[in-house]
């Protein structure tokens, strides 16, 4: 049986583990309000960059040719965390990606992967993937921009060093039933389908918009940001659903600790009680043990 000192002692410690938790569940409310907030930012600026490709796409010529499926060499961009207790998070994006890459029908030689987060690193080297490239995941909104910007050019290298002709993003995206739910978004090539439907809305206002530029310059700068858009959203969606996946975790521990915190406090009430129980019956048993000798001298 443990000792009152010692019940003490783990006590403290569950303690100090159940402030942590605490502050921990706090930062993650903060970040979590910060990247759902950059999120709907650049919503509204990737709307306005479907405004600019849909005005552009009236002037364009219809057509084109899509690309085969086959002999294709495929980029994954596998978007996870740098930092644990985030439960299924990471193995929910790696499992997400290692499908990814079976359905892409590439061959291994043809495959490039990169992983943003040490954790989905680990995850897919563990599953017997060759990850080529590996960057830090934003740790905070202020960080998102240099994190899409490298990763852009990673892309850039794969598509003109190595002619990768086909990227997707596997992130995780916050889901208010399920917690988050992984998703796939194909950056490249871009789907004509997609361009077809932009091209047929109706303009929003009565002024269709004029412009100087080149036509091939000016769409030209719009898809670079269409992609930048769609790198720093799939970043802060994933940064959002992490941080959604840790607050989750802390609330599973803080009640863990809540239980066995209450679990300690009835133990050390128990065991004390039965202390002075014990004290108080030596002083019985001393009294009465007295009181005998003093009768028979």
């Amino acid at each position: 049986m443990e000792t009152l000192e010692a019940i003490s002692r783990r006590i403290d410690v569950s303690e100090d583990l159940e402030s942590v938790v605490r502050t921990m569940k706090a930062l993650s409310m903060a970040n979590i309000r910060h990247f759902e907030q950059a999120v709907g930012a650049v919503n509204d600026y990737y709307h306005t960059v479907e405004l600019g490709l849909q005005r552009m796409l009236r002037d364009a010529v219809r057509g084109g040719h899509r690309r085969g499926r086959l002999a294709r060499v495929v980029g994954i961009a596998a978007f996870g965390s740098d930092q644990g207790l985030c439960g299924r998070f990471n193995d929910d994006v790696v499992q997400h990606a290692l499908l990814a890459l079976r359905a892409s029908g590439a061959e291994i030689a043809d495959r490039h992967v990169l992983a943003v987060g040490a954790r989905a690193q680990a995850g897919l080297e563990d599953a017997g993937v060759r990850v080529r490239n590996v960057l830090q995941a934003p740790a905070s909104v202020n960080s998102l921009t240099d994190v899409a910007e490298n990763v852009l050019l990673t892309i850039d290298d794969w598509r003109s060093v190595h002619g990768v002709d086909e990227v997707l993003l596997c992130y995780n995206r916050v889901h208010r039933d399920a917690g988050h739910q992984p998703h796939t978004f194909h950056l490249l090539p871009v789907e004509p389908d997609r361009f077809e439907t932009l091209r047929e809305q109706p303009w929003p206002t009565r002024c269709v918009p004029l412009y100087t530029l080149a036509h091939e310059t000016l769409f030209a700068a719009l898809l670079r940001q269409y992609f930048f858009v769609s790198v720093f959203r799939a970043l802060a969606e994933s940064a959002a659903a992490e941080h959604g996946a840790r607050l989750s975790t802390m609330h599973g521990a803080a009640r863990n600790i809540d239980e066995h915190l209450t679990e300690l406090r009835a133990a050390y009430q128990h065991q004390r009680q039965e202390a002075i129980t014990a004290e108080l019956l030596d002083i019985v048993n001393g009294f009465e043990a007295t009181t005998v000798a003093s009768r028979d001298s």
